[in-house]
C-alpha cells in the first residue's frame, strides 16, 4: 500500500468494541464491527488519511477471538501510523493491540500512548502539533492526576505555537448524554492552559458530542479548548440505532484551524414496523426488499416487528426472508424498554445515593464524598464534626 499521504488529517475513533457478535441477545446480528472496519479503512485509503487514533475499548473484552485479531490486523495495516490508549473493556497489559504491533513489526507503527508526548509530522502550517494519551484507570483521582500532570509538563516545555491532542478514556460532564457521575468537567482544565490550545479526545462516552471553551491567556490573547467524543462506531442495541455512529476526521490543514468532521458509519439498516396483520407485514417486507440501501449497508436489514397486546404473534419464516434479521416483540415490552432506558439516562448520582441510604444525613455525607475533589479530607471533616456532636451528648 502506498502511504505517501500528506500528514494533515487524523482519523479518531473510540468504543469500537470489536467482536463477531456484540449483540449477545440475538445470534443473527453478526459482523457489524468487522464490516465497520472495512468501511472506515476504505474511506481512509480513498481520502489520504494514514494516521489513526484509538481512544480506548477497541476490543470488547480482554479475550478477543482469533477472528477478531485477523480482522484487526487487516484493518490496522491500512494505516501508516496508529496511536491508541487502553479502555476499561480492553485494559489488560500488555494489550492485544500491542501484541499485534509486535507481530507486525514495521518499526512499531502501532504505538500505545502512556502519557509521553509524540510530535506529529509537519502539519498545521508550521505550528507544532503534539499527541499524547492516558489509558483508562479504575481510580478516578489517579486518572485526574495523570492527566493534569501531563498538561502541566506540556505547558512547561512547549510554547503557545504548539497544540496538544490529549486522548482520554473516561466520563466527562460536558460529554454525557445524562446527568450522572463523571471524572472530569471542562472547568477542571481552564487554569491549566494559560498559553496553549489543548484538545481533549474522549472515549467511553458512546455519544457524539463536541464542546468548546475559551479562556484568556497571560498575553491577553484568546485560547481555546475542545472536548470531543466521536461516539461508538456502530449501534450496540436497537434503541441506539437512531443516534450518530461512526468516527471523526480531524482536518488540521484548514488555515491553521482544525475541523472536526463527522464520518458516519452505517453497515446495516434498522427498521421498526407496527404489526396489524400477516398480509400487511408480508407486503411491508416485500417493499423493503426493493428499497435502496446505502452502499455500506451490506449486512442484513434489522427489522423489529412491534405487536400490539390485542394481536396474535405473526408467523415468520426466516428462510423466506434471507435479507432480513427479524425480531418480533410485544409493543408493550418495547415501550417499557424505551421508558426504562430514558429513566436510566435521567438517573442521577444523587438519586442513586438517596435510593441506597434511607437516612438523609447519611445520604448527604455520601454525596459530599463522591463529589468532593478530596474525599479523604471531606471524610476527616465529617469525623471531626461527629466527634464534636458526640462530646455534646
Amino acid at each position: 500500500m502506498n502511504h505517501s499521504y500528506p500528514e494533515n488529517k487524523l482519523l479518531f475513533l473510540a468504543d469500537f468494541h470489536v467482536k463477531a457478535r456484540t449483540w449477545t441477545n440475538n445470534t443473527q446480528v453478526r459482523g457489524d464491527a468487522y464490516q465497520a472496519m472495512q468501511v472506515i479503512g476504505d474511506y481512509a485509503e480513498s481520502n489520504g488519511i494514514s494516521t489513526l487514533l484509538i481512544g480506548g475499548d477497541f476490543f470488547d473484552s480482554n479475550r478477543p477471538t482469533p477472528d477478531d485479531l485477523v480482522q484487526t490486523v487487516d484493518f490496522l495495516t491500512r494505516f501508516k501510523q496508529v496511536y491508541y490508549i487502553r479502555g476499561n473493556h480492553d485494559s489488560c497489559d500488555p494489550s492485544y493491540l500491542e501484541a499485534v504491533s509486535r507481530v507486525l513489526g514495521k518499526d512499531q507503527f502501532v504505538t500505545q500512548l502512556m502519557g509521553h508526548i509524540v510530535h506529529m509530522p509537519g502539519v498545521h502550517e508550521g505550528k507544532g502539533v503534539c499527541l499524547t494519551g492516558i489509558p483508562w484507570m479504575s481510580n478516578k483521582e489517579e486518572y485526574r492526576k495523570a492527566a493534569f500532570d501531563t498538561i502541566r509538563y506540556f505547558n512547561e516545555n512547549y510554547d503557545k505555537k504548539h497544540r496538544l491532542y490529549l486522548m482520554l478514556h473516561t466520563s466527562f460532564k460536558e460529554l454525557l448524554s445524562f446527568d450522572g457521575a463523571y471524572t472530569f468537567a471542562r472547568n477542571d482544565f481552564s487554569d491549566l492552559c494559560p498559553n496553549h490550545n489543548i484538545h481533549l479526545l474522549v472515549g467511553d462516552v458512546h455519544v457524539r458530542e463536541l464542546a468548546q471553551t475559551l479562556f484568556m491567556r497571560k498575553d491577553k490573547s484568546i485560547g481555546s479548548m475542545i472536548f470531543h467524543s466521536p461516539g461508538s462506531v456502530y449501534p450496540l442495541q436497537f434503541n441506539d440505532s437512531d443516534q450518530f455512529h461512526g468516527c471523526t476526521v480531524i482536518d488540521m490543514g484548514q488555515k491553521g484551524k482544525e475541523q472536526f468532521q463527522p464520518l458516519p458509519v452505517s453497515v446495516r439498516q434498522y427498521v421498526s414496523h407496527r404489526y396489524t396483520s400477516q398480509t400487511d407485514l408480508e407486503d411491508f417486507l416485500k417493499d423493503l426488499e426493493v428499497t435502496p440501501r446505502e452502499p455500506t449497508q451490506t449486512l442484513p436489514t434489522y427489522v423489529r416487528v412491534l405487536v400490539p397486546a390485542d394481536k396474535e404473534m405473526p408467523h415468520i419464516s426466516t428462510t423466506d426472508w434471507p435479507d432480513f434479521v427479524i425480531q418480533v416483540q410485544l409493543e408493550t415490552t418495547a415501550l417499557e424498554e424505551t421508558a426504562a432506558r430514558a429513566a436510566l439516562e435521567g438517573y442521577t448520582l444523587e438519586q442513586a445515593i438517596a435510593d441506597e441510604f434511607e437516612d438523609p444525613d447519611v445520604a448527604e455525607i455520601a454525596n459530599k464524598l463522591v463529589s468532593s475533589p478530596d474525599p479523604a479530607e471531606e471524610l476527616r471533616e465529617c469525623m471531626d464534626f461527629w466527634k464534636v456532636e458526640r462530646s455534646a451528648w
